[in-house]
């Protein structure tokens, strides 16, 4: 396969590596916050966290997207500036930044008072400064993703995590002897240091970068304000889609505490809880993140093919990103069903406790599917997005959130079913909007889901059965973590030889073909 710094495999494969590094330090950095902080001043963290994420959602969801989109279609069509795009979209988002840091400075003790911490209502400052950075940052990685360029936004994402790491450890220590207080306001002020420092490496990346000849602005058909108007009509079904996911979230966890409740301890519902939301989720977004990579990738890669009015081009993109999602997520799944116990015991076998670890273990394995839904939405999205149905992805989510909260809230309360109950509501829930998307797509597309399934779903069988087979003959012969790497080490393999032959060998073949045909 030819990876062609434009091509969108290429940025898509250097996303992912980034992003799952990110991802990787980021989890590191979590077991020593919470050994420093301990589980009061964790607890303080997340609750200002969960305002920072909150205003996140406002400013780095809908307008990094609707910047990336706008950048591919300009570059393009040539009816306005992607430099006054970027300029338009920076003053936006950095007026609503400010109005976000305003309110956040001038009702911390009220925020602090409501959330029952009111002495901590100082670390609210802390997170002033990355309040003000991420939007910038985040406009900026939309134009690079627009640009086909992405490197300056994967190179960012990992030095955001290792500064993140580094200061927040430093901070930490450094004012610990103070209080809780003070050292959950060194762990949130690191978060602000790792927003400065990633947005001096984007913005440096772009002042370095080639800067290319635009015609005088007074040629292009749209101004200011028509590039303001498209930005606000584009961006704006995207935040409603980031605003429902934490939302969900919210009530979600609301509706696993107050029914669980009632069957048991509100302690033990809880750790259920717990259990579901941080075990179980962090381990299935690092599968998922490469399809998040391949959607970034692929939406300005269609969008600017689509002006371009390149047919066949984007037909075959959209077939080759849903082989290569396809490919991954399903084998993903297989593993985490297969190695589940083995990834439970590595990662969390000193904090959970034997009935904890069992419930786990089961979580893991039944939620390995959403990993399949979950990528192959990300890439119907992409795909919306890219031909300019920005606002069915956004009803289709909300659509699959309703359908979600209402089997959780009924499964929940089968004694028999309990915890189990919010996965299987989100494996319905996500299949449906899978389904909802694709069916959209195909309106759209000639792509169909039944071209590519066959050799994938050859190839996870294959997986699936050697993964198990070698699991099982290695735990008989070493300890269970030892088994997880030998057999892991085929698994990885295996799917690189079939990779091989499904990808690249395919792809040759054809070409010679065609050769053939010509002569």
């Amino acid at each position: 396969m030819n990876m062609k710094k434009n091509s969108f495999v290429f940025g898509m494969a250097l996303l992912a590596i980034f992003n799952i590094l990110g991802k990787v330090f980021g989890a590191i950095y979590r077991i020593p916050l919470a050994k420093f902080l301990g589980p009061e001043g964790m607890g303080v963290y997340q609750l200002i966290f969960t305002i920072f994420a909150l205003i996140l959602t406002l400013t780095t969801t809908g307008i990094p997207v609707a910047v990336s989109k706008l950048t591919a279609e300009f570059d393009v069509s040539k009816k306005a500036s992607s430099k006054t795009l970027l300029l338009t979209a920076n003053i936006f988002v950095l007026s609503i930044s400010l109005i976000a840091c305003l309110a956040v400075f001038l009702f911390a003790d009220k925020f602090a008072t409501f959330q029952g911490y009111p002495d901590a209502y100082f670390c609210y400052y802390a997170i002033l400064p990355a309040i003000l950075l991420s939007g910038l940052i985040s406009v900026f990685r939309g134009y690079f993703q627009g640009k086909l360029k992405m490197f300056p936004t994967a190179f960012s994402i990992l030095v955001e995590q290792v500064v993140k790491l580094v200061m927040g450890l430093f901070l930490i220590k450094k004012l610990a002897y103070r209080g809780i207080n003070y050292a959950t306001f060194g762990a949130l002020l690191g978060i602000s240091a790792s927003e400065l420092v990633a947005f001096i490496v984007i913005f440096t990346i772009f002042l370095f970068s080639h800067k290319e000849k635009e015609k005088l602005k007074s040629k292009f058909e749209m101004g200011f304000k028509s590039i303001f108007k498209l930005l606000l009509k584009t961006s704006f079904p995207v935040t409603v889609s980031g605003i429902i996911l934490p939302l969900s979230s919210v009530i979600q966890s609301f509706l696993v505490v107050k029914i669980l409740s009632k069957q048991m301890d509100i302690s033990v519902a809880t750790g259920l809880l717990g259990i579901e939301s941080g075990v179980v989720a962090p381990l299935l977004n690092f599968p998922v993140a490469i399809a998040i990579a391949l959607s970034t990738s692929l939406m300005p890669t269609l969008t600017s093919l689509i002006a371009k009015r390149e047919t066949d081009k984007v037909e075959k993109t959209i077939l080759k990103a849903h082989k290569i999602v396809l490919s991954v997520s399903l084998v993903s799944a297989v593993c985490f069903a297969v190695f589940a116990g083995q990834i439970v015991d590595i990662l969390f076998s000193k904090t959970l406790n034997v009935e904890n670890f069992l419930i786990a273990v089961k979580l893991v394995s039944l939620s390995s599917i959403n990993i399949v839904f979950l990528s192959l939405i990300q890439v119907e999205t992409g795909i919306l997005h890219a031909i300019g149905n920005m606002k069915f992805p956004a009803i289709s989510l909300a659509i699959g959130t309703v359908v979600k909260l209402t089997l959780s809230a009924i499964l929940l309360s089968l004694p028999s079913i309990n915890i189990m109950g919010i996965i299987i509501a989100e494996i319905i829930a996500f299949l449906l909007i899978f389904i909802l998307d694709y069916y959209m797509v195909k309106k759209y597309t000639k792509f169909r889901i039944f071209s590519v399934y066959k050799s994938v779903v050859i190839q996870a069988a294959l997986i699936a059965l050697i993964s198990f087979i070698s699991n099982k003959m290695f735990i008989e012969i070493f300890s269970e973590k030892i088994a997880f790497m030998l057999a892991g080490g085929i698994v990885v393999l295996i799917y690189i030889i079939s990779y091989y032959l499904m990808f690249i060998r395919e792809k040759r073949t054809s070409v010679l073909v065609m050769k053939e045909l010509k002569n």
